[in-house]
């Protein structure tokens, strides 16, 4: 008999265990005691998902849609992420120390997601060590992708910043608000409406 979770999904997103499937294959058990775990939530723009102030212990993941993660308010503030579909997501340093986070998330489209609890997850771990190994690797990339994006502004100059935004989000470009992503990449509005604009005449 599976173990007994309490959730709210009125059916199971079986693109979650393609995006898992990608750092550790899951038995049919493991999947089937997963998807009974899952909350389902439905965000218009702007809704909040999350204030700062709060514990996130959440871990998102999203069927379709876009949020959007930042720090500081709403008027004037730092993005500090940008998630799409099938994209796992959360503010990761106050979901591992499950202390109060210095971040909010809010949709920035009309988005469908699902979500896992800290300690549904833990204990997840525990009955199955592949799907622990999965979220070993997940953990892995995602604090590759953070350490990547932190040498990008770094050593970077805005016009390669934008360049890399756009090799490895070419969909996002022009599903965020241009003002969100020069607050992602660390540039000036006007500097990179300048630099899309070159990039324009590039391509004419």
């Amino acid at each position: 008999m599976l173990p007994f979770f309490l959730g709210t999904a009125p059916y199971i997103p079986y693109g979650i265990f393609e995006t898992i499937g990608k750092y550790a294959l899951q038995t049919d058990y493991c999947n089937s005691a997963f998807a009974k775990c899952l909350d389902i939530h439905s965000l218009s723009e702007p809704e909040l998902l999350h204030g700062a102030g709060h514990t996130n212990d959440r871990l998102y993941w999203i069927e379709s849609g876009l949020v959007r993660s930042f720090s500081g308010t709403d008027t004037d503030d730092i993005t500090t992420g940008l998630y799409q579909e099938g994209n796992f997501f959360c503010v990761f340093s106050s979901f591992f120390s499950q202390k109060p986070s210095t971040e909010s998330i809010c949709a920035e489209a009309p988005t469908v997601l699902f979500s896992i609890g800290s300690a549904d997850l833990q204990r997840l771990f525990g009955l199955s060590p592949a799907l622990s190994n999965a979220f070993r690797g997940l953990y892995g990339h995602l604090l590759e992708a953070h350490h990547a994006r932190t040498a990008l502004l770094r050593y970077r100059m805005p016009f390669e910043r934008y360049e890399a935004f756009l090799a490895l989000h070419p969909q996002l470009a022009h599903r965020v608000l241009v003002k969100h992503i020069a607050s992602y990449l660390g540039i000036h509005r006007v500097t990179l409406c300048k630099i899309r604009k070159q990039l324009t005449h590039k391509k004419t």
